[in-house]
């Protein structure tokens, strides 16, 4: 195996993305020599563009292209199968093999704090939302989740794959209009969408009308900047918070090693890099 590697990131106006920094840091600890481009890649060019990511070693896929990519992979695994999208690409022999490290990165932030997680809502119905609610399905026997979103017709159908897909899911997973959320309290609620990132800064993801405070802890999955509205107006009404960026790092050690087929330290590194990229951010756990 060449220990010097070519990574990269799929996305749509992802120019903001840390992964760059942190592969950099990685490739350093793993004293490998790497680079990490990032493809920024609009729908209409995704077909003409996959020749250049097939002479990548490994890339990640983010917004809006989780779901897009899966009819130009050669190989999808189980998992990503199972949750219909791909946010990890791993290239063998010149074939482009799917992951998804969305869910083990997602839930690994909540598992380390050894969260009593009941209600979980969900806002979103992309990539990312479900990886997440199967996460959760899979690590918190006792939990109930709510998945919410803009759209109700396509929540409610995310809803119904996951439970048509997955028994575990029956009589846990329901969907609501966004309108509804009015009184419910929830643990955890979890931001699985775009909205407040540096492309939509300043907007909110769920109605401003209804009360934060209701919630234990607010997750948004965006991490720049560090305190979105929907984590600043967290913050004002007392939860505990936390953003993306233990997520991206967790799923990035994990996509390297499946990249790179090199062994890591996940939790040394894992550490290392939250301590740099997120534990100095005040108010934000």
């Amino acid at each position: 195996m060449s220990n010097s590697f070519h990574f990269g990131l799929l996305g749509e106006r992802v120019g903001y993305s840390l992964s760059p920094e942190i592969f950099d840091r990685i490739f350093c600890s793993d004293k490998v020599e790497g680079t990490f481009s990032v493809f920024d890649i609009s729908g209409a060019e995704l077909k003409s563009r996959m020749s250049e990511l097939r002479q990548l070693d490994g890339f990640s896929v983010t917004i809006p292209h989780k779901e897009r990519i899966i009819p130009y992979l050669d190989v999808i695994d189980d998992t990503a199968k199972k949750i219909g999208a791909v946010n990890s690409v791993a290239v063998k022999n010149g074939q482009l093999h799917g992951f998804n490290t969305d869910i083990t990165g997602s839930i690994y932030p909540l598992i380390e704090r050894r969260l009593q997680i009941k209600d979980v809502l969900i806002i979103g119905y992309g990539g990312a939302a479900r990886a997440v609610i199967m996460g959760i399905l899979e690590n918190f026997n006792d939990c109930s989740i709510t998945v919410t979103g803009r759209n109700y017709l396509t929540a409610d159908g995310l809803t119904k794959d996951v439970i048509k897909s997955n028994m575990i899911a029956t009589n846990r997973l329901k969907s609501i209009e966004i309108s509804q959320l009015n009184d419910q309290s929830y643990d955890v609620a979890v931001n699985c969408t775009p909205v407040g990132n540096v492309n939509y800064i300043g907007e909110m993801p769920v109605p401003e009308t209804y009360h934060l405070s209701q919630i234990q802890l607010c997750y948004d999955l965006n991490y720049k900047p560090v305190r979105t509205k929907f984590l600043e107006c967290g913050i004002e009404a007392g939860c505990e918070v936390l953003n993306g960026v233990p997520m991206l790092i967790r799923q990035a050690l994990e996509s390297y090693s499946l990249w790179s087929g090199r062994n890591v330290n996940f939790e040394r590194l894992y550490t290392e890099l939250v301590s740099v990229y997120h534990g100095e951010i005040e108010g934000v756990i």
